[in-house]
């Protein structure tokens, strides 16, 4: 899996207000196909139950709770290296829109404004594909604010840590 950072222009925006340039990420080879006509609902949820979860907390975490705050994604990536150093048990991020519950192996997101709920359960992620993705979005605000920088990293095959 792949994820794509990148700037858009919002229609009829002037590319040289930053005012209508916004920022964005996606995952690539986890779309959903354009085409679902004709599609059972089994194979649309099958086509679907990995790209929510990265596309509804993951991404959105990072445009929402870390947004530009370039010394947040720093302080929040040193606590992910003091766990992998095995020097803390647990840390727990969050600001705006989602609380991150970490521990050594895994990442645990719930939606801050509507708790867990039917629309918005806990979703949990490897701590590697968090870092990585939270690693990579750092290095995309470092890049010029202009529809042509763009970036992708990715996300290596990992066993799921939690069924």
């Amino acid at each position: 899996m792949k994820m794509r950072f990148y700037y858009y222009l919002l229609p009829r925006g002037d590319p040289s207000n930053p005012y209508y340039i916004i920022r964005e990420a996606m995952l690539v080879d986890a779309e959903a196909p354009s085409d679902q006509e004709g599609m059972s609902l089994s194979q649309i949820n099958r086509d679907n139950c990995l790209k929510m979860p990265y596309a509804c907390y993951l991404l959105s975490s990072l445009k929402t709770d870390y947004d530009d705050d370039k010394e947040y994604c720093k302080e929040v990536l040193a606590q992910i290296d003091r766990l992998q150093r095995k020097e803390i048990d647990h840390y727990i991020a969050g600001r705006n829109d989602f609380s991150s519950t970490m521990n050594q192996h895994e990442v645990v997101m719930e939606n801050y404004i509507f708790g867990e709920c039917y629309e918005w359960p806990l979703s949990t992620f490897p701590l590697l594909h968090y870092k990585l993705a939270l690693q990579g979005w750092l290095k995309f605000l470092d890049m010029p604010l202009s529809v042509d920088s763009e970036m992708t990293i990715d996300l290596p095959d990992l066993t799921p840590v939690s069924a």
